[in-house]
């Protein structure tokens, strides 16, 4: 342990990402090993999320969460934790999923409660603050955004993009009802209706068969790349980016598929939704599948000049988002809500 970190930084899926603004802060990380998930029964859940919470480090004056402040929270209310400030660094869907009803009943309650506890937070772009204001957070907040890391930056950048054709892409990590699939793979019925070549490639590191079995999926016009080591020359292949999600943070896939020069087509519960919109508003669309249909037919009727204004805008909109700029302004935005509590 280091001794001289007055942070604490709790990990929970440990994304790149969030590893490295821990980093930069010089947070001490610590990664919780049993975690509560969706599919746990009630019991077990409830004695999983005690052990976790007691297992948390005592001594740091701040704790840095992945998303996770219910851990930090528990110990607190137990009498375990006085003298640490909770910071939650909002980075997944939990807020939306408080919101929309997808976490309802006593699970709901238990976590609006909790969050109670939380003494600052880190939000990504504007639409966390719209997150944070939905469910109704207290206290200071400041804002960060996600980058494509150093190693990948220059690949996307210099990847040449085929714009001439009707491929289209999406990376699913997991969850892919907050990736939107059910609404994209709608959408695509209908495009497909129109353009017989339109094509859709997912990426992703879930099993083929779990993608496969969900409704919608069409085997003559959809193929799966599983793992994939190489994700600039994938999204290369295509000439739209989508990823219609709900709840979605601030996605690097998106900044990864503008920076390769893909024009991107996001929902209105996507947090690119703040670069995407500085492209083509009208690639910003609300939760429905027929608006994602229309947006898409729309792109593809577009000459071939227009996307390749839409493709050099989109690179230069993703631009910033690289490692050394994001972790600078990330650090004076720690610091900064560090002071204010």
């Amino acid at each position: 342990m280091n001794s001289t970190a007055d942070t604490l930084m709790l990990l929970t899926g440990a994304h790149p990402v969030h590893v490295a603004f821990g980093k930069s802060a010089g947070a001490y990380a610590y990664y919780i090993k049993n975690m509560v998930s969706k599919q746990q029964p009630a019991p077990l859940k409830g004695i999983t999320l005690m052990r976790s919470s007691l297992s948390i480090p005592s001594g740091f004056s701040y704790a840095l969460c992945e998303s996770c402040y219910y851990y930090p929270a528990i110990k607190r209310r137990l009498g375990l934790l006085p003298k640490t400030k909770i910071i939650n660094m909002n980075s997944g869907p939990l807020y939306y999923h408080l919101t929309s009803g997808r976490i309802a009943g006593m699970e709901r309650r238990m976590l609006l409660s909790l969050l109670r506890e939380v003494d600052g937070h880190i939000v990504f772009g504007d639409y966390g603050i719209e997150l944070a204001k939905r469910v109704g957070v207290k206290g200071p907040c400041r804002k960060a955004y996600p980058f494509v890391s150093s190693s990948r930056f220059a690949g996307f950048m210099e990847a040449k993009s085929d714009l001439n054709n009707r491929r289209m892409s999406v990376i699913v990590t997991n969850d892919p009802y907050c990736k939107g699939l059910d609404l994209l793979f709608d959408a695509f019925a209908t495009v497909k209706e129109k353009f017989s070549d339109a094509e859709l490639t997912i990426i992703t590191r879930m099993e083929i068969k779990e993608i496969e079995s969900l409704p919608g999926f069409d085997r003559f016009g959809m193929k799966i790349l599983q793992n994939v080591s190489d994700i600039s020359k994938c999204l290369s292949d295509s000439s739209l980016y989508l990823q219609p999600s709900r709840g979605d943070c601030f996605p690097v896939a998106v900044l990864e598929a503008m920076l390769t020069g893909i024009p991107s087509i996001v929902s209105s519960e996507n947090g690119t939704k703040e670069l995407v919109s500085q492209v083509n508003k009208k690639m910003v669309v609300g939760l429905e599948s027929k608006a994602l249909a229309e947006s898409i037919i729309s792109y593809f009727e577009l000459p071939q000049k227009d996307r390749l204004e839409l493709s050099s805008l989109s690179k230069t909109v993703a631009a910033p988002f690289n490692e050394k700029e994001q972790l600078e302004y990330f650090r004076k935005q720690f610091t900064s809500l560090k002071k204010s509590l």
